[in-house]
């Protein structure tokens, strides 16, 4: 089963990403800690490479939701009303 990333950007715009599988247990497993660190979201596509400065996005979903971060997330929740 692929993943996807969908990335909401502060200016309202959105972008969606599929991730094969095998690149999603590499990326998701160690980098997504990595990541959340950085300044930076790097992806590299088939011929380009996208980099995507955070502050420039206002929320990332990784789907399928595993557990993936090491402290793990907080789990159990459901959004009750998501605000615009």
């Amino acid at each position: 089963m692929s993943g996807k990333i969908t990335i909401k950007f502060t200016n309202g715009n959105e972008q969606n990403y599929e991730i094969e599988p095998q690149a999603q247990q590499k990326m998701v497993g160690s980098k997504l800690k990595e990541l959340l660190n950085s300044n930076a979201l790097v992806i590299q596509l088939e011929k380009e490479l996208e980099i995507i400065p955070f502050a420039n996005i206002q929320i990332i979903t990784v789907l399928p939701a595993e557990d993936i971060l090491s402290g793990g997330p907080i789990q159990g929740t459901v959004v009750a009303k998501r605000s615009s």
